[in-house]
């Protein structure tokens, strides 16, 4: 959602398309406040980056990696597919000059709120 400098209504910023995906969840700012993280949800699956003032999506990876944030070490850190039970580290390729991004593992047996989306260490 935006809100005018100014004050106002609410207005959505984007929005799912509702054929590919239907959520974009847990949305973020990435350092410099310019660019908008988030977790889609539908067909498509994966981790975007959203220009706000172009309103211009980047993929970051596809598949299930979802509840991102962002590390000063420049990866994005995952609740990483919930049948490997995992937390992993993505290189930010934009910044890094990488075409395709390697996750490294950080973490494994990790519980995964399949609902929520949400990962946590367990025996930690």
């Amino acid at each position: 959602m935006r809100v005018a400098a100014g004050g106002g209504e609410a207005q959505p910023l984007i929005g799912p398309d509702h054929k590919s995906n239907y959520a974009f969840v847990y949305p973020s700012f990435l350092p410099g406040a310019r660019e908008l993280l988030f977790s889609i949800w539908g067909k498509d699956l994966g981790l975007v980056r959203l220009d706000i003032a172009k309103l211009e999506r980047k993929s970051i990876i596809g598949g299930s990696y979802c509840n991102a944030a962002y590390a000063k070490s420049g990866h994005f850190i995952v609740s990483a597919r919930a049948e490997r039970c995992e937390i992993e580290a993505i290189p930010d390729s934009i910044r890094g000059g990488e075409s395709r991004p390697v996750p490294q593992l950080v973490q494994r047996h990790v519980f995964h709120n399949y609902r929520m989306g949400r990962g946590r260490t367990t025996g930690l």
